[in-house]
């Protein structure tokens, strides 16, 4: 006999074509014998399919799997033919298994590793290409889509942000049929982050400083502001006193009853859950004297 075949991804159904004897056959016979599986040898045991009609089909397969196949046919006069010329046949390819959900091996403030179980090459149903990793926010908006490539692990920093819940899910694509389905998503908050360096501005009159606070970036949680006024010297002369703090959720901070004509250091904090940031460097005020009451 001669022998066709036509594909789906999960089978293979053979034709018979018998030109002489063709009469009276029983029994048509396929031996379907494994290659490949998306073009790695994975050789498989050879399976014999019969019919008594002039198609087989053998099922449950593979997607991307090459099979060497050969038939015989039996009639009820002769006996059964020899083998016919084998024929070389591929099932189709079609989207790739959905993985598990992602597992989180760390998180930043501003970054999340993600890591997933491979599928297996049967489950990759086609030539694999790689995996997608998905990142959406509370909102269900898109907030990344990254290409991880054919590994199960990769670095998620575009916009990240800290103190932020996340959802993360992966799925893989194939050369031949695209990506499949995303995995169930796993949740994740990123670290908190500590406030920016706050900025200061003074306003002093005789008996007082008035603090004003400015933080470029808070970044969550702004617990509060502490700012620390240390005396160094009164009318020009040295007079160091021990250093008074006050710390308050708002600006400005304002601390009174200062001695006039005198110099202080201001160094101010910001606080959040995060920790401490503080100015790198202190800043200098001076109240200013009383003018003289004319007599």
């Amino acid at each position: 006999p001669t022998i066709s075949s036509t594909v789906t991804p999960t089978s293979i159904s053979v034709t018979f074509t018998v030109t002489t004897g063709r009469y009276f056959v029983a029994r048509y016979c396929a031996r379907f014998t494994r290659q490949t599986v998306s073009g790695e040898s994975r050789p498989l045991a050879t399976v014999t399919v019969c019919s008594d009609t002039a198609s087989v089909v053998l099922s449950r397969l593979e997607a991307d799997a090459e099979y060497s196949i050969d038939g015989t046919v039996t009639n009820t006069d002769s006996g059964t033919s020899s083998q016919s010329v084998p024929v070389t046949s591929t099932t189709n390819t079609t989207v790739p298994a959905t993985p598990l959900p992602p597992q989180i091996s760390f998180i930043g403030r501003y970054s999340i590793v993600v890591t997933w179980t491979a599928l297996t090459l049967e489950q990759q149903n086609g030539r694999k290409i790689g995996y997608n990793v998905l990142v959406v926010n509370t909102s269900n908006n898109i907030i990344a889509v990254v290409f991880a490539g054919n590994v199960n692990v990769t670095n998620i920093t575009r916009n990240i942000l800290p103190n932020t819940a996340y959802a993360v899910s992966v799925n893989a694509q194939n050369s031949g049929s695209g990506p499949g389905l995303y995995s169930a998503s796993r949740q994740v908050t990123t670290v908190q982050a500590i406030p920016g360096e706050p900025s200061i501005t003074l306003t002093p009159s005789p008996t007082a400083v008035r603090v004003d606070i400015s933080v470029a970036i808070i970044l969550f949680s702004l617990r509060e502001f502490c700012v620390t006024l240390t005396r160094l010297s009164v009318s020009g002369q040295a007079s160091a006193a021990p250093p008074s703090m006050q710390c308050q959720l708002s600006s400005p901070i304002t601390f009174s009853g200062l001695e006039e004509d005198s110099t202080y250091t201001v160094k101010s904090l910001a606080i959040n859950t995060a920790g401490v940031n503080g100015s790198a460097n202190s800043t200098t005020a001076v109240t200013s004297p009383t003018a003289p009451t004319a007599k």
